[in-house]
């Protein structure tokens, strides 16, 4: 059965698949839609598992991407009604994926595949992290359908599909849109869908670092041939790019920048019938008279302002846990005592002090010290971490120092220390080995000062430690965002 309906492939046939799955059985219905979506799934190269389905329940198809096959990317319920869907049943399903499959399955993404759509008010709830899907997208399965694909296509979650469609909607208005996402929700898959709206014509995609631009291509090795990827740097040094149908300013609170943002504005003057879609999780420049460059590029035009707030309460992103410790305890103490050998007390004071001095760094060690922290909260499983230092002096002896507390503390048997580095020559090969690595015994800490600051996600960091201090919450929310992202 499920072999003869994937032959089928016009536009008559598709209905009659259609009309096949409303009709059949009442006993059969459900299970053979939920079997013929895995496979459609497993031919658009996910990795799908039917899970449960007893008695009335339907069956949650459990999606796992090829590169995180151990982590529940998108939990699909499928539903093969006679008539659209009400707003009442819609809800009933988002209900039960929120209470039922998510804490299950530990993943807040669904998506309620209907035969016969929604009706209009049931569209709403698309704000809850559920997208809705009806014939359309299993007709789009069908025709993506290749048993060798190896990496599904661009799935975009509920929230990054509704900013999308907004972006859409408001370049029919305003040629400069921006996007305004947390980092770790998914931006650079919204400009890999709005890339491939404009395939074969000319595009180019700014953005910080090297780094940055090497991850979106990855996402989208289809559009080497008509799209130009380019620093703001090197696009400040230029004179001219004409003829450009989209310009993708990621990151764009980085055109705040006085060289940078001049190259930017050559370039859209340059260009001014070009779409252009912005990117930023924080746009706007607290140490710069708190600009807000959403307001100064896109005249307040954004589609979507999903703050880090907001994606932790709609369970967009997971709740971080932080943990505040002092590292340089033993540093001031060590200050304080000299403080003591120079001060006015006498010979026994001084030793009474010095005592009590020292007794508080032991008490520290033994309960509070880093390594009992890192013990306590950190898991066996946890152990691939960046570590973000003031500059290289602090980098060169932070890196002995973390590497003796992970001693200390005994979660992992060994450690591997990884650099990445501006005027390191090997940092692309250390950040790209950190990438790979998949030892378990092993903690791999990877040493940086800023270049990995923005945008770069990797699936299995879980843990970061903030050694250098900032004033700036841009870096902050940044460099916690390398450990967070939507699952």
């Amino acid at each position: 059965m499920k072999q003869q309906l994937l032959q089928l492939t016009t536009q008559k046939e598709y209905n009659l698949i259609k009309d096949l799955l409303i009709n059949l059985h009442k006993q059969d219905k459900g299970k053979v839609f939920e079997q013929y979506l895995a496979e459609l799934y497993a031919g658009n190269g996910w990795l799908p598992k039917v899970q449960g389905g007893r008695g009335d329940l339907g069956a949650d198809i459990l999606l796992y991407h090829p590169k995180t096959p151990s982590q529940v990317s998108l939990i699909v319920q499928a539903k093969n009604h006679a008539k659209p869907l009400t707003f009442d049943q819609t809800k009933i399903e988002l209900v039960k994926f929120e209470q039922q499959a998510a804490p299950k399955y530990n993943c807040q993404q669904f998506n309620l595949v209907a035969v016969n759509g929604f009706v209009k008010e049931a569209q709403k709830l698309s704000e809850f992290n559920m997208l809705l899907s009806g014939w359309d997208y299993v007709v789009n399965l069908i025709e993506y359908f290749n048993q060798n694909k190896v990496e599904p296509e661009i799935e975009l979650f509920a929230h990054n599909k509704n900013a999308y469609k907004q972006v859409k909607n408001l370049w029919q208005d305003n040629k400069q849109v921006a996007v305004v996402q947390a980092t770790g929700t998914g931006k650079s898959f919204i400009i890999a869908k709005v890339m491939a709206d404009f395939l074969g014509e000319k595009q180019l995609l700014l953005a910080p670092s090297n780094y940055i631009i090497k991850q979106q291509q990855d996402k989208v090795p289809w559009a080497t041939q008509s799209v130009q990827f380019m620093t703001y740097a090197k696009c400040a040094n230029l004179k001219q790019i004409n003829d450009v149908k989209l310009i993708v300013l990621d990151e764009f609170h980085r055109c705040g920048a006085k060289v940078w943002g001049a190259g930017v504005e050559r370039v859209l003057a340059a260009n001014p019938d070009a779409y252009v879609l912005g990117t930023s999780a924080t746009p706007v420049r607290y140490l710069d008279d708190n600009r807000d460059m959403g307001d100064e590029l896109f005249s307040g035009v954004i589609a979507i302002d999903l703050s880090l707030a907001d994606a932790i309460v709609k369970r967009i992103l997971p709740a971080p846990t932080y943990i505040a410790a002092l590292y340089t305890l033993a540093e001031e103490l060590n200050d304080l005592l000299s403080v003591l050998k120079d001060s006015n007390k006498s010979e026994q004071e001084k030793q009474e002090f010095a005592v009590e001095i020292n007794q508080a760094k032991l008490d520290w060690e033994q309960t509070a010290g880093i390594p009992e922290i890192l013990k306590k909260h950190l898991t066996s499983d946890i152990n691939k971490l960046i570590v973000f230092c003031k500059d290289q002096e602090h980098l060169d002896s932070m890196e002995v120092e973390v590497q003796r507390w992970f001693q200390k503390a005994r979660i992992h048997k060994w450690r591997k220390v990884y650099r990445v580095l501006t005027a390191d020559p090997e940092s692309d090969k250390n950040l790209e080995a950190f990438k790979q690595v998949q030892s378990k015994n092993t903690v791999h800490l990877l040493f940086t000062i800023n270049m990995l600051n923005e945008v770069l996600h990797i699936a299995d960091v879980g843990a970061v430690i903030l050694l250098r201090p900032t004033e700036s919450p841009i870096v902050f929310y940044q460099q916690i965002g390398r450990c967070l992202q939507v699952k």
